[in-house]
C-alpha cells in the first residue's frame, strides 16, 4: 500500500511539475508602445504572444504631415531580454506594398526620467516576403523623442 501510494505521488509530481514547465515556457509576452521619433513620426503598435504561441496586434506609423504612413497586423514577435523584434504583414501604406511584411526592433530601457524616454525604435523594413518565423531585418534601434516602450515576457 505504502509502495502505491508513493507510486501515486511521484505520478502527481510529474503530471504537475511538467504542467507548471509548461505553463512557465509559455507565458503570455507583450510589447508595446507609443511615442514621436526624430522630431518626425508619430507611432503606435501593440505585439503579443498568447500562453498558446498565437501570434497577434496591431502597427501604425505616420509622419507628422501625413504623407506616409503604414498600418500592419503583427504576425511575427521575438523577444530577448528588454528587446524584441516585431514582424507585421502591411495592410495599408503609401510606403510599402499591401500584404508584404515589414520589421522594426525595440528596446525597452525603462520608464521615462525627467520627461525625456531612454526606449528605442528602429526604422521600419519593408516590401518583404512574408516571414512570420524571422523579424529581424531592421536597422538601429534609435533614441524616441518621447512616448514609451513597454517589452514584457
Amino acid at each position: 500500500m505504502k509502495r502505491m501510494m508513493l507510486s501515486v505521488a511521484m505520478l502527481v509530481m510529474v503530471v504537475f511539475g511538467s504542467t507548471a514547465a509548461v505553463a512557465a515556457a509559455s507565458k503570455p509576452q507583450v510589447v508595446q508602445g507609443y511615442g514621436v521619433q526624430q522630431t518626425t513620426f508619430k507611432f503606435a503598435f501593440t505585439a503579443t504572444r498568447n500562453a498558446s504561441g498565437k501570434v497577434g496586434g496591431f502597427f501604425w506609423d505616420t509622419d507628422f504631415g501625413g504623407s506616409q504612413y503604414v498600418v500592419g497586423e503583427v504576425d511575427c514577435l521575438t523577444i530577448q531580454g528588454n528587446s524584441a523584434d516585431v514582424g507585421f504583414i502591411v495592410t495599408a501604406s503609401n510606403v510599402y506594398t499591401a500584404g508584404t511584411q515589414a520589421d522594426f526592433g525595440v528596446t525597452d530601457n525603462g520608464p521615462p526620467v525627467n520627461g525625456q524616454s531612454p526606449d528605442l525604435i528602429s526604422d521600419v523594413f519593408g516590401n518583404k516576403p512574408v516571414n512570420p518565423t524571422d523579424c529581424s531585418e531592421h536597422d538601429g534601434p534609435y533614441a524616441i523623442d518621447s512616448g514609451s516602450i513597454v517589452v514584457s515576457g
